[in-house]
């Protein structure tokens, strides 16, 4: 019996109560591989449930399921073109002053055209559009600075320059409040808070006048050396305000105010903007003893106004004071430059210039992705042969081959 049942198919072979003869397996056995086939090809494609897809294309739009199926077994899809950013006319004449101050060279991998140098900064986009005021911050905290003087010193070169940015900065900050600061000034009936409101645009002259004319004599003359810069002065402010909070002395608030402004801490005017705020502090900037890189950090970091993620000035002042601490380019893929989220023009023309012109490390792969953004953007707009100037920005050379190759291949007829 052993014998005869060591075969599978003898009639005397021992079986467990679970082993059972499946007919099914055996006459359906090519039916049933497929339809578990075709199970496993609707679950890894994540057809199962009518579950939703998107797919993004590279003539800028997307393949996604189209609401009809949502409530039906049966597939279904729309393209729709992504939301278009329009770019205005000044983007054409920006492309059209600097495409002729880019110098190119070939890609070692497969020759398509890469930018070696540009010659322009930001001032030469500030001069197309005069009114941006971004374009006006960046050209005063990034494009070169020329000092006139023939000086030998590199020290005394450096100091020029730093003081020569400064004005230029403070000149602007303060054109950009003093609207404002001047109604509230007329608006006003405290003759103390004229006064600080006067010192917020660095108005010592007419500060001065006030303090005499209101009986404030006393501190025409602080006010006065609130411009000097002078450390013993700064200090003596900073010891009184220290005395009154120990003291727990009862100070008029536009008092402490002004005594703030002479000990030049960070502080703010809740009545104010933040760039009012700014300008308070800046305009008595110690440039002395650190860089405006750190003053304008001691600021922004000191200061307890709440600032919003797209704040674009807010972030370009970030970028300024971290790039001489290497840590820009952890940032770069989390700032908004934009109101807009699709509208790339500011952060790629930052980008390129901070790395081209001003030969600031920045990460490849980041610079790429705001290329890639940009030149869908200009694609969108018709604007295709800005886009295909934009590819060859790309660092990956690659990818600047398929991006150069499909932007001629959809738009051949508009380079005919």
């Amino acid at each position: 019996l052993r014998i005869v049942g060591s075969s599978d198919h003898s009639i005397f072979k021992p079986r467990s109560a679970c082993e059972t003869t499946d007919l099914d397996k055996i006459l359906f056995k090519s039916f049933n591989n497929k339809v578990e086939s075709h199970k496993e090809i609707l679950k890894q494609r994540k057809m199962e449930n009518n579950s939703s897809f998107v797919h993004f294309s590279g003539n800028s739009s997307i393949s996604l399921k189209s609401p009809s199926s949502l409530s039906s077994s049966s597939p279904g899809f729309k393209i729709v073109d992504v939301p278009l950013i329009k770019c205005e006319e000044y983007l054409m004449n920006i492309f059209a002053d600097i495409i002729p101050r880019t110098m190119f060279d070939k890609r070692l991998t497969n020759e398509f055209p890469k930018v070696s140098s540009v010659g322009f900064q930001f001032k030469n986009l500030m001069r197309i559009q005069p009114d941006e005021e971004r374009w006006q911050l960046l050209s005063i905290l990034f494009d070169k600075i020329k000092v006139k003087d023939m000086v030998e010193s590199e020290d005394v070169r450096k100091t020029l320059v730093t003081r020569k940015q400064w004005t230029k900065l403070t000149t602007w900050v303060n054109q950009r409040v003093s609207e404002d600061v001047n109604r509230r000034i007329a608006d006003a009936s405290d003759d103390l808070e004229k006064i600080v409101l006067h010192m917020v645009l660095r108005n010592t002259v007419e500060a001065t006048k006030l303090c005499i004319t209101s009986g404030n004599a006393h501190l025409a003359a602080m006010v006065a050396m609130s411009t000097s810069n002078d450390f013993n002065f700064k200090k003596l402010a900073q010891i009184q305000l220290v005395k009154w909070k120990n003291l727990g002395y009862p100070v008029n608030p536009h008092i402490l105010q002004l005594y703030k402004i002479f000990a030049h801490e960070v502080f703010s005017i809740d009545e104010l903007p933040w760039l009012a705020n700014f300008a308070m502090y800046i305009n008595y900037a110690d440039l002395s003893n650190q860089s405006l890189a750190q003053e304008i950090e001691h600021f922004f970091t000191k200061t307890q106004h709440g600032f919003a993620s797209n704040d674009m000035l807010f972030n370009i002042f970030k970028l300024f004071y971290l790039i001489p601490k290497d840590k820009h380019n952890a940032l770069l893929s989390t700032f908004k430059f934009e109101d807009k989220p699709l509208d790339y023009v500011v952060p790629w023309f930052i980008v390129q210039v901070l790395s081209l012109k001003n030969k600031i490390s920045i990460d490849p792969t980041q610079k790429d992705i705001f290329s890639l953004n940009f030149i869908e953007q200009l694609k969108l707009n018709g604007l295709f042969e800005e886009s295909l100037y934009v590819t060859s920005f790309i660092e990956n050379d690659t990818l600047a081959k398929e991006q150069c190759t499909e932007v001629l291949r959809l738009n051949i007829d508009k380079f005919e």
